[in-house]
């Protein structure tokens, strides 16, 4: 079982939050505003190929998040916001991601936000990915609706030449890991785009 942070439940992070916790992983999720609140109300509802499963997972804003937890205390952090709003994630995250080890994989629309996440944890730390034939949003407050295959690409960004790179074994794990709980993933070993 993985405990996964998932920043920016909204159309596409809720699906994924879902798929985890459907499989009986531990997912914080991060939010704000009505959505946050009904979230934190009546739980994580997404509406999938017919499917409609409500789960409840602990959601907090950026300020919560800091004050309960520590960054290491995840397995992996998830980024799945809209790209234009990593250098604020950055900005409002950035001291409290630094204070751990914990990988962290960009699920963004977007080529610019690895680079912005490896200046503030390193590079080693970093996995890029993509979200593949996905699509998804936030029907209402608390309420998901997506479509399509939902297949995850990922890998090590940047990638390391000549020499073995210590996120290797781990992508091996959470490739597994994401297919197990129903997400189509695998691994890339030329993910730099």
């Amino acid at each position: 079982m993985l405990k996964l942070l998932m920043v920016g439940a909204g159309g596409i992070g809720g699906y994924y939050a879902a798929r985890f916790l459907e499989a009986g992983h531990q997912v914080v999720l991060t939010a704000r505003g009505a959505h946050l609140h009904a979230l934190k109300r009546s739980g994580l509802t997404v509406h999938y190929e017919g499917r409609e499963p409500v789960h409840m997972a602990a959601a907090h804003d950026h300020q919560e998040l800091v004050t309960r937890y520590k960054s290491d205390e995840f397995d992996l952090i998830i980024i799945t916001l809209k790209a234009t709003a990593t250098v604020s994630v950055v900005s409002e995250l950035g001291d409290w991601l630094k204070q751990g080890r914990a990988p962290v994989l960009s699920l963004q629309n977007g080529v610019d936000n690895e680079p912005l996440l490896a200046k503030a944890v390193g590079a080693e730390r970093v996995i890029g990915g993509l979200a593949v034939l996905i699509g998804g949003h936030i029907a209402r407050p608390g309420v998901i609706e997506a479509e399509g295959l939902a297949q995850i690409v990922m890998g090590e960004w940047p990638k390391v030449s000549g020499r073995q790179d210590s996120r290797t074994p781990l992508l091996k794990i959470l490739v597994a890991a994401f297919n197990d709980a129903g997400i189509p993933t695998r691994y890339s070993d030329n993910i730099n785009y």
